[in-house]
């Protein structure tokens, strides 16, 4: 299947894999808005097995990816002033999975795919950033009848309400 924007891959952050593949069991859904052009960093593979183990099993399938070679691990060239830049001026702000992300987008023009609203927000604002959300991902579903409009709805009341669950537990 193809992605939205044929001509770029997509590096995703470790939040919404969690919440497509931790929070829900959506991770078809997931690889059909990605199709073959999903990249994520060694930071947050590393954030994806922690989460794996400690509280969300279903990880496991797209870690699986990962290890087969569908989902490409893909760190940032920090001798790219751009990648370089984002990793000097935010890593004091945000974790280790979502700068190396970043970082990466940026210097090869790609789409960065999060969930974490304040980077993205302080990232759009700073840097020329080709960003998406969750949110995003489902409406291009909805769109491309992928899903159903309810279909989206009832996905996003999930996310919403593991991610309630969680951080009361």
């Amino acid at each position: 299947m193809c992605p939205s924007h044929p001509e770029e891959a997509y590096v995703l952050d470790a939040c919404v894999v969690i919440d497509f593949c931790g929070r829900t069991d959506n991770l078809s859904r997931l690889m059909a808005y990605v199709g073959e052009d999903a990249i994520v960093t060694s930071a947050v593979v590393e954030e994806l097995v922690r989460q794996r183990k400690k509280n969300f099993p279903r990880l496991q399938g797209f870690l699986d990816l990962v290890a087969e070679g569908t989902v490409a691990v893909v760190d940032p060239d920090l001798s790219d002033e751009s990648a370089a830049r984002i990793v000097a001026k935010w890593s004091s702000q945000f974790g280790r999975g979502e700068i190396s992300s970043a970082a990466l987008a940026v210097s090869q023009r790609n789409v960065f795919i999060s969930r974490d609203f304040a980077p993205m927000r302080q990232l759009r604002l700073s840097e020329s950033i080709m960003m998406e959300t969750t949110a995003d991902v489902l409406a291009h579903l909805v769109r491309r009848g992928l899903v159903t409009k309810q279909q989206s709805e009832r996905i996003k009341r999930e996310i919403h309400a593991a991610s309630k669950r969680r951080r009361r537990g």
